[in-house]
């Protein structure tokens, strides 16, 4: 990771147009203006997000950085995102849908297992047997600029079912709008 760490400035130097990037390696947490950065940053980019968007502390690590990190100005990218989200029906699989991590390629990492989110768990559609009981619909609009991005977003949603059968769990999935005119979705049909 050290080599990578340097190599990442050095490659973007060369891709930069305008003044060299800083990279400051560690948790937004650990940094200070003034000891680890010139001043207050003007654009910052963040990679935490998780297949479910919020899982790694993105909504935490972003509000501190605006607090702390950022000029009131500063660019954030990813900008915003919507969360979307279907009412499906899942018949018994031939597989578990989740797996302990008591093994992986002949490992035991099964201490890893305490630091798994008990919430969600990524899954591709396309591998197991559903039916979509509902039309999709978004159920989040994150705008990352807004002072209320922190704010509980406890609502409760509501689905219109469609067809008949047996809810067994909701599938969701984000578009990220890295900029206005960019965006990447997790969507099932994104391939």
């Amino acid at each position: 990771l050290e080599g990578i760490v340097r190599i990442v400035p050095k490659l973007s130097s060369a891709l930069t147009v305008g003044p060299t990037p800083a990279f400051i390696p560690g948790a937004e947490f650990l940094v200070a203006p003034g000891r680890d950065m010139a001043g207050k940053a003007d654009v910052m980019v963040a990679e935490i997000v998780d297949c479910g968007l919020l899982g790694e502390g993105w909504i935490p690590s972003l509000l501190d950085a605006r607090d702390r990190l950022l000029t009131p100005d500063a660019t954030i990218i990813p900008c915003a995102a919507q969360v979307y989200a279907v009412a499906l029906e899942c018949p018994e699989q031939p597989a578990p849908l989740s797996r302990s991590l008591a093994s992986l390629h002949g490992f035991d990492v099964s201490l890893y297992d305490q630091f798994r989110a008990a919430s969600y768990e990524q899954i591709r559609l396309s591998t197991i047997t559903h039916r979509a009981l509902s039309e999709p619909q978004e159920v989040f609009d994150f705008d990352f600029y807004s002072p209320s991005v922190g704010e509980s977003r406890g609502d409760w949603q509501s689905f219109k079912i469609e067809k008949s059968g047996t809810v067994h769990g909701i599938a969701f999935w984000f578009t990220l709008h890295l900029d206005p005119t960019v965006s990447l979705s997790t969507a099932p049909d994104n391939a």
